[in-house]
């Protein structure tokens, strides 16, 4: 079966008592929820390199971010940060790292997990682009930290979670303050590692968080305990955005079982939570193998019960139409331009 055509991603309607995004109810229930003050919503971005923004100017120009500038008009914002990325420090400019704050190895939920080996006063500071309620910590093992939002009252926050990721919150109400555009300050009281945060409104709002990492493949998003899926309990989405194939198609591609087993094992982890799914099939490469796993995708969604993928093939065309509209700055990498254009077709979909 084809992917969705540009017709099939049309928005259902504007109104929030009618909304309705096709073949994804727990989502389309979440933003009428939202919508109506009764609950924030959230979307999950999980992918490689062209999910986390490789090539844009950071975070900023990547998909998840421009999807949520997008649908701005729904209350919709990218919240979180987790890790890095795999890119560096400068990815994100909405967080600051102290000496001695660093992204490990592990194959955590957004890359490697942030960690200050030094246990110095050094702060990490995390300043969202809009006024939050509260703020959720998410940490792997036995993780100790001093949290500071704006001016307030420090509020030690502690896990003793093993080896998995659990989640404590903090909300400015703790802190002495009044919802605002705070920035969070997080100091390490101890080596275990640290996730990330997301700095939200409670009763309202859509949540976009970018959980992509530069360079994964489909195996890469199953670790146990601490990964990306088994993070999903964690995170409790709405929705999960998945955008997974062009590191396992290029080069020597992956073999079928394997790659379908680990979408098959974000799949399960994401349906046990309630989350709606949407897989998509990555941007056109040039690649002659991306045909198949187009088709292991379709496969995949229809033995799931899964709306069909949504081929973001349809937002650039292919690789020649693509590069001579500026929209790619290599092979595989859109422009900040090429991200807006896959941020519009997914908002047509979801929106």
């Amino acid at each position: 079966m084809p992917g969705l055509s540009l017709a099939e991603v049309a928005p259902a309607g504007a109104s929030a008592a009618r909304f309705s995004a096709p073949g994804l109810p727990r989502w389309s229930a979440a933003v009428r929820r939202a919508q109506s003050g009764r609950g924030r919503a959230k979307v999950v971005c999980f992918g490689d390199s062209t999910t986390s923004g490789y090539g844009a100017p950071g975070r900023s120009g990547a998909w998840p971010r421009q999807l949520a500038e997008q649908m701005g008009w729904r209350g919709a914002r990218e919240t979180g940060f987790f890790s890095d990325a795999g890119l560096g420090a400068t990815y994100d400019s909405r967080m600051v790292r102290g000496a001695g704050w660093a992204a490990d190895t592990t194959k955590g939920l957004g890359g490697g997990f942030y960690r200050n080996l030094t246990v110095t006063a050094n702060p990490m500071v995390f300043t969202p682009q809009l006024p939050f309620e509260a703020v959720d910590l998410f940490l792997y093992g036995a993780t100790s930290i001093r949290v500071t939002i704006g001016a307030g009252t420090p509020v030690v926050v502690t896990g003793a979670f093993g080896t998995t990721v659990g989640k404590r919150t903090v909300t400015c109400d703790q802190a002495g303050l009044a919802r605002g555009a705070h920035a969070v300050s997080l100091v390490a009281l101890n080596t275990s590692g640290h996730v990330g945060l997301d700095c939200h409104d409670t009763a309202t709002g859509i949540s976009v968080m970018n959980a992509g990492v530069s360079g994964w493949r489909a195996a890469d998003f199953t670790g146990v305990g601490f990964g990306p899926a088994d993070t999903l309990d964690v995170l409790a989405p709405d929705l999960l955005i998945y955008n997974v194939g062009i590191n396992d198609w290029g080069g020597t591609p992956t073999a079928e079982t394997p790659w379908k087993a680990s979408v098959q094992t974000v799949i399960d982890r994401a349906v046990a939570v309630g989350s709606d799914v949407l897989l998509t099939i990555p941007i056109n490469t040039g690649s002659g193998n991306r045909p198949t796993f187009a088709q292991y995708l379709r496969d995949l969604a229809t033995l799931n019960g899964l709306v069909q993928p949504l081929d973001l093939g349809l937002a650039l065309g292919n690789l020649a139409q693509a590069t001579a509209a500026g929209d790619m700055i290599d092979s595989l990498h859109p422009s900040t331009q090429g991200y807006g254009k896959v941020a519009a077709l997914i908002r047509r979909r979801i929106a």
